[in-house]
């Protein structure tokens, strides 16, 4: 499962009536930006300081920066590095996400949510006894980054 489908599994079993796919596209694209920002900031001042000049030169053009951001990141950062940044963001924020929303949904979503966490069907016989749901964070998540499937 990819983490568009996480994404789009969870906001199912939340009854999210928007446009899940939208959601789920502009949470990646913003978990991924904090990754890149979290790995700048662990850079030293010089060595930011040589990567925004990097971006800067291509800042005029939004077409050309786009094109290159990814070849320059490479230059500073491992696919790992990159990799790990992005488990890592993806897992808080989701994770954050969820604790926000908990709060806000009524007992049945939280059933939903909670049998999706533990990978649960909603229709098993476990899962229509009545449960308590599981405290976000306490429950492991569903993976977020599939081995060969970054955003």
């Amino acid at each position: 499962m990819t983490p568009k489908d996480t994404l789009i599994h969870i906001l199912e079993a939340i009854g999210y009536n928007g446009d899940k796919d939208a959601f789920a596209t502009l949470f990646l694209n913003l978990t991924y930006r904090q990754a890149i920002i979290n790995l700048i900031q662990n850079l030293t001042q010089d060595t930011q300081e040589k990567l925004m000049h990097d971006l800067s030169v291509n800042a005029g053009d939004p077409l050309r920066l786009s094109n290159e951001v990814s070849k320059i990141l490479v230059m500073y950062f491992s696919d790992v590095e990159k990799k790990q940044a992005l488990e890592l963001v993806a897992k808080k924020s989701i994770s954050e996400w969820i604790q926000a929303i908990v709060p806000l949904l009524s007992d049945e979503q939280k059933n939903k949510l909670a049998a999706l966490v533990s990978g649960t069907s909603v229709a098993s016989p476990a899962a229509s006894a009545p449960q308590k749901p599981s405290v976000p964070g306490t429950t492991p998540l569903p993976p977020i980054i599939d081995q060969g499937n970054a955003v």
